[in-house]
């Protein structure tokens, strides 16, 4: 008798197992339905925003086309200036003074930093 009620104890836990596996798939898929929707409803919503932003941004310009262009003008200079500063860093009278104490620097740089210890008019002497 144990050997029929473990048989049968045995095979209803295959079939609840089988009745979950096919539930969490159905949840599963009916999740990435929802997603999917809502992704849907997401984009929709984003790209009637950005045609709304991009219609008032197009009324302002021809309102405005001067400050629209200066606006413009002085956005692309400080980026400009920003890209050029990290680009090309020259270094700082601190860190020639530090290269000079720590030995690393080259007589320029060295003639530099002594010259930028007296004041920046030496300095720019140095320079020359």
């Amino acid at each position: 008798m144990t050997t029929k009620s473990h048989h049968e104890t045995k095979k209803t836990n295959g079939a609840i197992a089988t009745s979950l596996k096919n539930l969490s798939m159905k949840d599963v898929k009916s999740s990435l339905v929802e997603a999917k929707e809502t992704l849907e409803d997401v984009g929709h919503q984003a790209s009637s925003k950005l045609s709304r932003a991009a219609n008032a941004t197009e009324k302002l310009v021809k309102k405005h086309p001067f400050a629209a262009v200066g606006t413009v003008l002085g956005a692309g200079l400080l980026v400009g200036a920003v890209a050029q500063r990290a680009l090309h860093h020259e270094p700082t009278v601190g860190e020639l003074l530090m290269d000079a104490v720590s030995g690393k620097a080259s007589k320029a740089k060295k003639a530099i930093a002594s010259a930028a210890r007296t004041g920046m008019k030496s300095a720019r002497r140095a320079i020359r």
